[in-house]
């Protein structure tokens, strides 16, 4: 197994610890942990949907989950990448800490740090892919956040 796909694998497998343990692990919740947690989680499915549509109508195609670049891809600047690199790890990321909020257990918890630290390796890691095959990619970086928009670039 190679390095990229060894991360989507366990990427998935977080996906399904959090997204499991909010089904099957019983939580006492309180409507505040409803109301916070469904807005992380909305918010998260609304900015993914936004970045795989620009991603969509730029590349004409759907992004992939391997950290390797298409090769006859173009470079995404416009939409939500305009302010930030990763903008579908920024979904994925607003729904694993809306499931957690919303559910509030260890294990939901504990997964959710662990695919923050999954996603900014795989980030890495990606982007030193990016850098080989896009010469204006270390500009773009420079004035783009990786998750969430530079303070001072809105």
């Amino acid at each position: 197994m190679n390095k990229a796909f060894g991360l989507v694998v366990i990427q998935f497998i977080l996906f399904a610890v959090i997204g499991g343990g909010a089904i099957l692990i019983p939580t006492d919740k309180i409507a505040i942990q409803w109301v916070i947690g469904g807005v992380g989680i909305f918010a998260g499915v609304i900015v993914a949907l936004m970045a795989i549509t620009e991603h969509g109508r730029v590349n004409r195609g759907g992004p992939s989950a391997l950290p390797t670049p298409n090769q006859s891809a173009e470079l995404i600047t416009s939409g939500l990448y305009k302010r930030i690199r990763h903008p579908i790890y920024t979904g994925v990321l607003l729904v694993a800490f809306g499931i957690t909020i919303w559910h509030a257990h260890i294990v939901t918890m504990t997964a959710t740090i662990f695919l923050v630290g999954l996603l900014t390796y795989k980030s890495l890691y990606e982007e030193e892919l990016l850098m080989q095959q896009y010469p204006d990619y270390g500009q773009y970086r420079l004035r783009t956040g990786r998750f969430l928009p530079k303070l001072g670039a809105l």
